[in-house]
């Protein structure tokens, strides 16, 4: 079942943050509850029919995991193939 990321909490410092746990709800069921980042990335990438999306400004996109060169897996939005920042325009928690 899908899961609704519904807020972000950002760690870092004033150079860069970055998304350490996210907020969701289970999409059916209702199911809530707030992970941290690397555990969506694992649940994400365990199953290719395991999916997340985001709501931003009334739009809704996919998340997907990116692998940087160096540093670890993070997780980003896409909309018809274009990449997005919405994860950042959620809700801190």
């Amino acid at each position: 079942m899908p899961l609704q990321i519904t807020a972000i909490r950002l760690q870092g410092g004033p150079t860069h943050r970055h998304i350490s746990r996210l907020q969701w709800r289970r999409e059916p069921g209702g199911e809530t509850g707030d992970s941290p980042r690397e555990e969506i990335v694992h649940w994400l990438e365990r199953c290719t029919t395991n999916l997340a999306f985001a709501h931003a400004d009334d739009t809704e996109t996919t998340v997907t995991v990116v692998h940087p060169a160096e540093g670890p897996p993070y997780l980003r939005t896409v909309d018809d193939r274009t990449w997005r920042d919405d994860l950042l325009r959620l809700p801190r928690f």
